[in-house]
């Protein structure tokens, strides 16, 4: 049985292993999580939202809703793929677009908030 309390206990122990908030959560993974719900909810009648698996403020990212419509049709249009031949696949260009935008957003609150804090020392 899937359980999105074990998906939030493995997103929050990473988070906290991880010197940077969104490392390992971002664009790639929001990609394969976003196919991973599709399948549940399509395929396994699962009522749980892509937020249910994943806090984006934890990581300093867009909400999850966010990367999901910028991924458009892509978990309908793949959904006969293996996960790890969508990982293959070239990310939509809207997709790539967003997600860029968004790391980099996130890399500069995060670099913003250490240069203060360095300067408050």
């Amino acid at each position: 049985e899937f359980s999105t309390k074990s998906v939030g206990e493995s997103l929050f122990t990473a988070d906290r292993l991880s010197p940077k908030p969104w490392q390992g959560h971002d664009g790639k993974y929001l990609r394969l999580l976003s196919h991973i719900v599709w399948r549940l909810q399509h395929q396994c009648d699962w009522p749980g939202e892509l937020a249910d698996c994943y806090d984006a403020e934890l990581y300093l990212l867009s909400p999850a809703e966010d990367y999901a419509v910028a991924l458009g049709d892509e978990p309908e249009r793949l959904a006969g793929l293996s996960l790890a031949e969508v990982a293959e696949t070239p990310w939509p260009n809207a997709y790539k677009e967003f997600a860029e935008a968004d790391l980099e957003h996130a890399k500069e609150t995060f670099y913003g908030c250490q240069s203060r804090k360095e300067v408050a020392v």
